[in-house]
């Protein structure tokens, strides 16, 4: 699948990809012209980054912004890591000027960072090479944008980030495995103002992983790249020079395995020259736009075996909550009629691209893509040197969206519906696609997409050589996934060992890339195991949860699970934490330890019988014979500043700062503590996206507040602070309340109402007594005799 055309005036050369080839391998490659020349060109693949040769490990400290300027050579890397819970946090003040690292050599390993803030995450810079960013922890980046949605002008701002806009030579440069997630601020959506003049205007904001110009022989690989309604990105991964030879990510480059979500517009945008760049193998979903491609000047560019779930145009309602309806989008979105960069004058199509086996999906009670393959109306609408084929094109309208085709075939796909005159070829197939049990559009991004024996589309593929290979049956099937063959694994943990021996892994070669072949430097995985004290609770009650781990390495972390939900995570031994149990019957808790090399054992199950009981909850403790009270909220809430009028107490969760100045309220019965002396207090909260900023917790003297009218407008006073915390990590937070402060309230009011307000403006959100999971709810924990 090679492009052979002379293209205008630009160099003559035969340009394609080998895909599937494995790391490290030395291969020949034949080339036989029409003529019968014939030239053998020898090469060799990349180095997994597991395997290249270290030098020496420098260990990071935790503290502010760090800059790397010693590196390796190609006899051995520098590796910069650091211990667990060690962190680097950064200044988003513009005028600061700082990024969380600041990498200026060459040869060098970012690996296990946690990186707080900084305009971006982990800045490539100097036109730096032979770097590897591997299984960092990235948060918190962009600038301060008081303004609003979009209304900064921070593109170029990443988590990852290479260079600026112009060009730059970054090269060999491999993004892996990265959780990046929640920046500083968010984008504004397509349907969402960017400017006091404009009703509408493109979106504007930070980017997950950005390449400038000029960079080449580049990996972007299982990374985790995700935000939520009021943390989108602009493009999930891009940059801008989209019309001309350059863009993102310019050529010979990779990007494979990724999940990418929260995106106001391109998941990801491969926009520009694109030679022999390859998207393969991703997770997009909540999108604008799946694959921008509307810049195709070079090619050619092969997008295959990727899986598309929800897309939506404006996701968002004006008060930062969820829109009720949706406006679905395209998969891959074109503009093949320009042919020129109106203001450089470089040219901007002529660029060869392949879709094969890609797969989308139609959420039950959602909606995906609108359209499969989608000109845009600028100017002509038309599609241009195009290949489909063996695609599952789920779609809302039609499978392709164009006004003419030119040097263009469809062919082999299979499409829910089609109701305009496109051309397609003979073994194009109309129909909904069947898939086999725990299969398809409810999957997400689970890794199981095949097609069960009766469905359209089964064994109904073309044979694609270097693509197809390995079907079963008589032909390879439609879509992303042929039935037979193991998950598709995205993300962090895709394809990692889970006993010591790899996974079956998707392999392939690029001109020269690296393999997805997993790491086999560390293969020995933890040991574990885990009790509970005690083993017989009432509903709502807590039980002490321990876990013994070690690892020939070093153990990172250790998770607790309860009937498999995920409850509790640490980081120090030992591992210990207070779970509450709200699941009547039998209850079953393990726990996963992990170490560096990504390695994970969960332990054997212990059990915890749940019984109900009344409201005070004895605990056994006979060294102070006192007693727990658990109290939900009997009324929750929070107002916004900027949407004065409105009521939220409905609602499943809440939030608290923020550029929309959100305060929460909680209001507590104490009439069971009458008469009883109160030895702590303890209000646990669920943190769903964390922020770094100080939380205030304030007491409110008006106890008779409703949480449906309460209104910004009408919200009763906060007093003086009682306790200050921060919600830096996702899961249960505890903060300690002055139990003086509540034994007066239970005994003259018998209520206590608080409050919890920002002394930032970095918001965090947290569970409302509405949230769905019982578990997650906020509780009052009063210790009493």
């Amino acid at each position: 699948w090679y492009d052979t055309r002379t293209i205008d005036d630009r160099t003559p050369e035969y340009r394609g990809s080998i895909v599937s080839l494995e790391a490290g391998t030395t291969y020949d490659v034949k080339l036989t012209l029409a003529s019968g020349t014939t030239t053998i060109i020898t090469a060799t693949t990349w180095t997994d980054p597991e395997e290249l040769p270290i030098a020496r490990t420098v260990m990071v400290p935790s503290g502010g912004p760090y800059t790397i300027t010693e590196g390796g050579s190609p006899d051995g890397y520098v590796v910069y890591t650091a211990n667990p819970g060690d962190r680097i946090t950064a200044s988003t003040v513009l005028a600061d000027s700082q990024n969380g690292v600041s990498v200026q050599a060459s040869y060098v390993i970012i690996r296990g960072l946690t990186v707080k803030g900084g305009l971006s995450g982990i800045a490539l810079q100097q036109d730096v090479h032979h770097v590897v960013v591997d299984r960092n922890d990235i948060s918190g980046w962009g600038r301060d944008c008081l303004a609003g949605p979009g209304k900064c002008g921070s593109d170029p701002e990443s988590a990852v980030r290479a260079g600026g806009n112009q060009a730059g030579a970054f090269n060999h440069i491999t993004v892996q495995r990265n959780k990046i997630y929640m920046a500083n601020y968010t984008s504004n959506l397509w349907c969402e103002p960017f400017s006091a003049t404009a009703e509408r205007e493109h979106p504007h904001g930070i980017r997950g992983v950005s390449f400038p110009p000029g960079s080449s022989n580049n990996v972007i690989r299982y990374n985790e790249i995700t935000g939520d309604i009021n943390h989108l990105y602009n493009d999930g991964m891009g940059n801008d020079n989209n019309f001309s030879q350059g863009g993102f990510p310019d050529a010979d480059s990779d990007i494979n395995g990724n999940i990418v979500t929260d995106v106001a517009d391109d998941a990801i945008e491969v926009e520009g020259g694109n030679r022999n760049v390859r998207v393969w193998g991703n997770y997009i979903d909540k999108t604008f736009i799946g694959i921008g491609n509307a810049g195709m000047s070079v090619g050619p560019i092969y997008i295959f075996r990727n899986v598309m779930d929800r897309s939506d145009r404006c996701p968002r309602d004006g008060d930062g909550g969820y829109n009720t309806t949706s406006d679905p989008k395209e998969f891959i979105k074109t503009e093949d009629a320009r042919a020129t960069n109106t203001g450089t004058g470089q040219i901007a199509s002529g660029g060869f691209r392949y879709v094969l086996h890609n797969t989308l999906l139609q959420r039950p009670g959602t909606t995906g893509a609108r359209n499969g393959l989608f000109a845009t109306k600028q100017e002509e609408g038309i599609i241009k040197n195009t290949m489909s084929r063996n695609n599952i094109f789920n779609v809302i309208a039609n499978p392709y969206w164009t006004a003419s085709l030119d040097n263009t075939t469809f062919d082999y796909d299979l499409a829910s519906l089609k109701t305009n005159d496109v051309p397609v070829g003979s073994h194009f197939l109309t129909g909904l696609p069947l898939y086999a049990a725990g299969n398809g559009d409810s999957n997400g991004a689970g890794g199981m997409y095949q097609l069960v024996s009766t469905s359209p589309g089964y064994d109904a593929g073309e044979i694609l050589p270097n693509f197809s290979d390995n079907y079963t049956g008589t032909g390879p099937d439609m879509g992303a996934h042929e039935a037979g063959s193991p998950k598709m694994e995205f993300g962090i943990n895709a394809y990692l060992p889970t006993d010591g021996s790899p996974t079956n892994v998707p392999t392939r070669g690029p001109s020269p890339t690296i393999t997805p072949t997993p790491s086999l430097g560390d293969t020995i995985a933890p040991q574990v195991s885990v009790n509970v004290s005690p083993t017989t609770v009432a509903v709502g009650a807590n039980a002490t949860v321990n876990a013994t781990a070690s690892d020939n390495v070093g153990i990172t972390r250790v998770e607790f699970y309860s009937n498999t939900i995920l409850r509790a995570t640490d980081t120090i031994a030992p591992y210990t934490q207070s779970v509450t149990f709200t699941t009547l019957g039998t209850n079953t808790v393990v726990a996963k330890a992990y170490d560096a090399a990504g390695n994970v054992t969960t332990s054997a199950p212990a059990g915890v019988s749940v019984t109900t009981v009344p409201t005070v909850i004895p605990t056994v403790q006979p060294t102070n014979s006192a007693s727990i009270l658990l109290l939900l909220p009997e009324a929750d809430t929070y107002v916004r500043k900027t949407q004065p009028a409105k009521t939220y107490g409905r609602e499943a969760s809440m939030s608290v700062g923020g550029n929309f100045g959100d305060v929460t309220y909680l209001r507590f019965n104490l009439k069971p503590l009458a008469g009883k002396t109160v030895k702590s207090a303890i209000l646990r909260l669920s943190v769903r996206n964390s922020s770094n900023t100080l939380q205030v917790v304030k007491p409110v003297q008006d106890t008779t507040w409703s949480e449906t009218t309460m209104t910004f407008a009408n919200k009763p006073a906060l007093g003086q602070s009682i306790a200050t915390f921060t919600a830096n990590v996702q899961g249960v937070k505890e903060i300690p309340l002055p139990p003086v402060a509540i034994q007066k309230l239970a005994q003259y009011v018998q209520k206590v109402s608080i409050g919890i307000e920002a002394a930032g403006n970095d918001d965090f959100a947290l569970d409302a007594k509405e949230a769905p999971k019982p578990a997650t709810r906020p509780v009052l924990i009063i210790q009493y005799q």
